[in-house]
């Protein structure tokens, strides 16, 4: 079971990669400064290229708060999403991704990415839309 799942994931990883870059969802300039995270200069996590498990084909909502930290689930695996419950640290899974700090400047109603394809961690940009999210998804 375990070699099929991983077998999926690499699957669907190639398609994600191989997809023409018109079926990408790309976002407006205008709309970019809405993700703005003021922690993404001390941290690298959101920089890292592999997209995590595919968890969910929505956004999440949350009423953030000043100044408090968040730590987004990156790598699809935490039992409270959107946020990181620590799975990433399993050494039986073998986790790349680590979760990504945002640091609320004010408060405010943040739409967190569930299907953690996103370009803008750790915020909603649309990718859960793309063809591929939506497919493995129904096979989730």
């Amino acid at each position: 079971m375990l070699s099929a799942r991983v077998a999926m994931v690499q699957v669907l990883r190639s398609l994600s990669s191989s997809t023409p870059a018109a079926c990408k969802f790309r976002l407006p300039e205008e709309a970019k400064q809405e993700f703005s995270n003021p922690a993404a200069k001390y941290t690298t996590a959101q920089d890292i290229p592999e997209k995590g498990k595919i968890y969910d084909k929505k956004p999440f909502m949350i009423e953030v708060k000043k100044g408090k930290t968040y730590m987004w689930c990156a790598c699809g695996h935490s039992r409270k999403q959107p946020l990181c419950d620590g799975s990433h640290r399993n050494p039986f899974k073998a986790i790349q991704q680590r979760p990504v700090k945002y640091v609320a400047d004010a408060d405010k109603e943040v739409w967190f990415c569930m299907c953690k394809q996103t370009d803008h961690r750790p915020f909603c940009d649309g990718s859960h839309k793309h063809p591929d999210v939506q497919a493995a998804v129904r096979g989730h």
